[in-house]
């Protein structure tokens, strides 16, 4: 179980979060005035057409699926409005020239080397022996690719504890995919959706892209199409069953249109993995920043509603407060979700 040692402000600092926050409005806003080609969608996870309006925020409707809990946006963008916001976006630019930037180092040592050690972990611990396709004594032929690979910072760390073969990226961001082949990695220059069968890789990972996309079932199931017969998915994502999500609601920064469409619930994260062909393993939430994201916004903004009980958590000591977050992880009430899935040995 993991303690709570990582603080909202290590990786996400208040003044650089706020100018994001500002940029991000804007542009949602702008593209809600386009919103007469929006389409209508199911939910994202399950499949089911029942739904209830949640909230609106920005000029997006959020709406909660009556079959499994999960929160959405409906109508939302379309794929091309989505990519062509994704090009033209302040806030999108401001996030990949300044805010990551200024945070990678922090990123890095409290973000992806702990995803790569979850992977050294995983390795040892066995989960990966489906994945090996044909085995040379004395040698490994793992490999592992990055669906997202961004800056590839956890390609580096990845790669530093030589565990695979061959380590890749799949970056659909010309400017992004070229920062990582100059770091020595390969790199498929595709959207997940785009990818066929054919690529044979052991492992998979996918961190904080399932919220963005237009449809997940689409996107895991390419995420899928990666992997060999018994290969490894290890996915994380928002859960809309987490404290903070649950307390803040409509007020939490990570409800945030257009960049956030999609939360799923526990069930939902279930029926998603079973829709997209994979077997779960683990569906998990070892996040460690509900509590302190709900206390910092808290100062921030007094006047907001929240139960009384919240505010004396939030009030607490750092102990109580740590042994809450334990509480959290333990009982799958965190918002950071963590999917574990594998591909049939038969297919």
């Amino acid at each position: 179980m993991q303690t709570s040692k990582m603080k909202e402000d290590d990786i996400r600092p208040a003044p650089l979060l706020d100018e994001y926050f500002r940029l991000l409005k804007i542009d949602a806003v702008r593209l809600a005035s386009e919103s007469n080609r929006f389409v209508e969608v199911d939910c994202p996870f399950c499949g089911g057409s029942e739904r209830e309006p949640a909230f609106r925020k920005d000029g997006f409707s959020y709406q909660l699926c009556r079959s499994c809990g999960s929160l959405y946006v409906t109508p939302r963008p379309t794929r091309e409005q989505l990519a062509r916001y994704y090009t033209d976006s302040e806030a999108v630019r401001f996030w990949s020239q300044e805010f990551y930037r200024s945070t990678a180092a922090a990123r890095r040592e409290k973000m992806f080397r702990p995803r790569a050690r979850l992977i050294q972990s995983l390795h040892q611990s066995g989960a990966f022996a489906q994945a090996r396709g044909d085995p040379v004594p004395g040698t490994t032929t793992l490999s592992m690719i990055d669906v997202g690979a961004g800056y590839g910072l956890f390609l580096q760390e990845v790669r530093a504890l030589n565990l695979f073969k061959r380590i890749a990226g799949l970056e659909p961001e010309p400017r992004l995919g070229e920062i990582c082949r100059a770091e020595g990695f390969e790199v498929i220059p595709k959207w997940a959706e785009e990818v066929p069968e054919g690529e044979q890789f052991s492992v998979a990972t996918c961190f904080e892209v399932l919220e963005h996309v237009f449809s997940p079932v689409e996107f895991l199931a390419g995420c899928a199409r990666l992997l060999r017969p018994g290969g490894v998915l290890v996915l994380t994502t928002l859960t809309i069953d987490g404290f903070d999500l649950q307390v803040l609601w409509d007020h939490s920064r990570s409800i945030t249109p257009p960049q956030h469409l999609n939360f799923p619930s526990l069930r939902g994260a279930s029926a998603l993995l079973e829709r997209a062909g994979l077997r779960e393993e683990e569906i998990s939430t070892p996040g460690e920043l509900d509590l302190d994201i709900v206390r910092n916004w808290i100062a921030q903004k007094p006047e907001i509603t929240v139960p009384q009980f919240v505010r004396q958590l939030a009030a607490a000591g750092e102990r109580t407060r740590a042994e809450f977050q334990e509480f959290l992880q333990r009982h799958r009430m965190s918002s950071h979700l963590r999917c574990i899935a594998s591909r049939s040995l038969a297919s």
